[in-house]
């Protein structure tokens, strides 16, 4: 027993850390059975024992019908999901949660779906604020007059502006989630000597440290300069700035 009332307490106590609790519910019979971690998340006292419909009430009323028909598949097929969905707790605080529905459980006398229902408010707020810093990063590099393309040290493109596709004829948004090699395809047929550019960028990824400056020759006769320098994160080299 002392081993049982152990391992229950320090199943609460993990629960409280990582904000994440467990929960049963069946939507035919609106049974709905909750782990202490859900009564901290919505700031509910233990004593309250809801049936499905009236434990929904925390969550928005555009978000009602998504949950319900998930918990209700999941029951029937076992497919599990997973939602990211904000809520208003008993105190009035707004609350982003991640409701997922782990799998259907059949007993002898009832079934239900089992699932978790966790308080990500903290990531979502790491989130919002990157994209925050991604959108002004952007914003900044379509602001400069140069073309810029930067290549992490796997070769993939980690950032680039406006004006690099547009110097390079290069579709907007085709270099998305790619590598250096779409780049390259687009840029080398406009080089007068393509052989010589490949090989002065194969140089710079041999001594990664280096910065270098040089005049690239289209075949339409036009000079374009070449900068490039290491992108740094403190000490550690994590990829290549080039600058057109």
């Amino acid at each position: 027993i002392d081993a049982l009332q152990e391992s229950e307490q320090f199943l609460k106590e993990t629960e409280k850390i990582v904000k994440i609790g467990g929960w049963k519910a069946n939507p035919i019979t609106n049974y709905l059975q909750w782990t202490d971690g859900i009564y901290d998340i919505v700031d509910a006292p233990h004593d309250y024992h809801p049936g499905l419909e009236e434990g929904l009430k925390y969550f928005s009323k555009k978000d009602l019908p998504l949950i319900k028909d998930s918990i209700a598949t999941c029951l029937d097929s076992g497919k599990p999901f997973t939602l990211e969905v904000l809520i208003t707790t008993e105190s009035g605080k707004k609350v982003w949660t991640e409701l997922r529905g782990l799998r259907s459980v059949t007993e002898t006398t009832r079934s239900y779906v089992i699932g978790t229902f966790q308080d990500i408010t903290e990531r979502r707020n790491i989130e919002d604020k990157l994209k925050k810093e991604a959108s002004l990063l952007n914003a900044t590099l379509d602001s400069t007059t140069d073309g810029i393309l930067v290549i992490d040290t796997s070769g993939k493109i980690t950032s680039y502006n406006k004006r690099f596709c547009a110097m390079w004829g290069i579709p907007r948004h085709s270099l998305d989630d790619t590598d250096e090699k779409v780049a390259l395809a687009y840029m080398t047929p406009l080089i007068a000597n393509p052989g010589q550019f490949v090989d002065v960028l194969r140089e710079y990824y041999s001594h990664p440290g280096r910065e270098s400056y040089d005049i690239v020759r289209l075949v339409d006769g036009r000079l374009i300069e070449r900068y490039s320098k290491p992108q740094m994160i403190e000490d550690t080299i994590v990829g290549r700035v080039w600058s057109y």
